[in-house]
């Protein structure tokens, strides 16, 4: 094969990983933001904060969550990588 026939080496997707990833990300996020729901409530109504109080505690403890989210999929994809190497 001459180079213009040649195809160029591209990347693969690993289904497997990134499935596997998704699922764990899925399952942690269940807990993180369940815990984040729970505990606003919980410190608003600690606090006597009321019911502005309860939604301002979760909406903090939810972006929490979601920067702790975007780190464990973040290690997970250094651990499990998507993509084959080129």
């Amino acid at each position: 094969m001459n180079a213009m026939t040649q195809q160029p080496a591209g990347r693969r997707i690993l289904w497997q990983n990134v499935s596997t990833v998704l699922s764990a990300a899925i399952l942690i996020g269940a807990e993180v933001f369940g815990a984040a729901f729970a505990g606003g409530w919980a410190i608003a109504n600690l606090f006597q904060l009321g019911d502005y109080g309860v939604y301002a505690a979760q909406i903090v403890l939810f972006l929490i969550g979601v920067a702790i989210m975007i780190s464990f999929v973040r290690a997970g994809m250094k651990v499990e990588p998507f993509t084959t190497p080129e």
